[in-house]
């Protein structure tokens, strides 16, 4: 199955694709523990958020795929946490079969925004998932080891319940489970914005930690937002609520993204604007949790939000024109209205391109021996200051050269020590992937793992 995207959407890819790589990563090393590990609850929890993770963002990009197979990864872990099923070799090696599959999903959506990023496509672009099809496979396998697991502790089964019933059919309590966790999660986003990130941002409108944090607030409350619509039925009355705080946090977190990635200032009628979509996002919070019947819709405060787009927008426009007319750069009257949204949308596609290139390790390894050549000459510096000295006695000049010297060898040594750093790989990256594999090979050799 492909999935349709545009170029807006390549930050937010790759947003998911660094937090769900990191995610599955934990969830890899995690989830062999379970077989040893005698205190399970605190893995398990662990295992549960990281793989709620990545459902929320999958959920928001309508990766239908992802999100039906972290789902019930996620309902597998729910079982064990509430203790209804136990753990089994059968359902680590389950869950790790979804987990790869999941990890090739995640790498597919990489590879593909790769080649967007380094040839520059502009417009619509389509991304495919590999073995989607597995899925399926995936989905009864779970079924099926979460009813042989209730059945052997005791407990009723539904075996009268076909596939997606079984998923996608949430019952009242699940629901509200759904919803608690949603409400408590974007409260506290909220709280954190309200009464810490505002507040530093009125005190230092160029703080750029804590932008970067009120950005990553109203993007966590957009993901658990997408999660809750995702369980939501056509008939329940949170619906449009739950739209609306989609709606506004995904408007408020693009004007967030111009202001980050121009390094503009968060100016007081920021602020404002900041309280107001706070106000908003609590006064729907508020219906959805059942304390209030009144819902307001979200053009009013959308509208006000994509009028300060506009204003930057414009602001950038002006400042692309008058850079180009003090080089000299002459704009066809006539066709002014199209050159001006090709000079925006050049402007603004260079002040939002990612700020990391991917290099050839040739390259990096010419570089550095070029610089171990130069960590070499360098030392001719000092031999021929010293000549000056002694040999032509000429101490002035003999100086000069010296500290020449002085500022070519702290020069190289900066740039070997950069160099050094880029080569450098973690070494717990080596060593993280051991686990998986002893426990493959003992699976094999019918052996224990120690």
């Amino acid at each position: 199955m492909s999935y349709t995207f545009e170029s807006p959407d390549l930050e937010i890819l790759n947003l998911f694709i660094e937090e769900a790589v990191e995610s599955s990563n934990q969830v890899e090393k995690e989830i062999l523990k379970l077989e040893t590990n005698a205190d399970k609850s605190e893995l398990i929890n662990d295992v549960f958020r990281a793989i709620h993770s990545i459902k929320g963002g999958s959920s928001f990009l309508g990766l239908v795929g992802i999100t039906k197979l972290s789902h019930s990864m996620e309902t597998a872990l729910d079982s064990l946490r509430k203790e209804r099923i136990e753990i089994s070799t059968e359902f680590v090696d389950c869950f790790i079969e979804g987990l790869d599959l999941l990890s090739s999903f995640i790498y597919d959506i990489q590879d593909k925004v790769n080649i967007i990023n380094s040839e520059g496509i502009d417009g619509k672009f389509e991304i495919e998932l590999k073995d989607e099809d597995k899925v399926e496979e995936i989905l009864v396998k779970v079924q099926n080891i979460i009813c042989n697991e209730e059945k052997k502790i005791g407990e009723e089964t539904k075996d009268n319940k076909n596939q997606d019933e079984f998923f996608f059919e949430i019952d009242p309590k699940v629901l509200g489970e759904f919803k608690e966790q949603f409400i408590t999660e974007s409260l506290e986003h909220i709280e954190r914005v309200e009464n810490d990130y505002l507040v530093k941002l009125d005190k230092n409108e160029n703080d750029v930690s804590t932008i970067n944090d009120l950005f990553r607030s109203f993007h966590s409350i957009k993901g658990v937002t997408g999660v809750l619509l995702g369980v939501l039925k056509e008939d329940n009355h949170c619906l449009d609520s739950a739209k609306d705080i989609s709606l506004v946090s995904h408007s408020f977190e693009t004007l967030l993204t111009i202001i980050r990635d121009r390094n503009l200032n968060f100016k007081k009628e920021n602020i404002d604007l900041s309280y107001e979509v706070v106000d908003y996002l609590k006064a729907c919070i508020s219906v959805i949790s059942g304390i209030s019947e009144v819902v307001i819709p979200a053009q009013a405060i959308r509208e006000k939000i994509n009028k300060e787009i506009e204003s930057l927008s414009n602001d950038l426009l002006y400042s692309v024109k008058e850079c180009s007319e003090k080089k000299n750069i002459k704009i066809n009257n006539e066709s002014n209205s199209d050159v001006n949204d090709e000079v925006l949308k050049e402007a603004l596609k260079k002040e939002t391109q990612l700020q990391s290139i991917r290099v050839n390790q040739e390259k990096l390894d010419k570089m550095m021996n070029t610089i171990a050549e130069l960590m070499v000459t360098k030392n001719a510096f000092m031999h021929v200051a010293k000549r000056l000295s002694l040999e032509y006695d000429i101490p002035d000049l003999a100086k000069e050269v010296k500290e020449i010297g002085a500022s070519v060898n702290r020069i190289s040594d900066e740039l070997q020590n950069s160099m050094m750093s880029m080569r450098m790989v973690e070494v717990k990256t080596v060593f993280q992937k051991m686990p998986r594999i002893i426990r493959d090979v003992s699976q094999i050799t019918n052996k224990k793992s120690i």
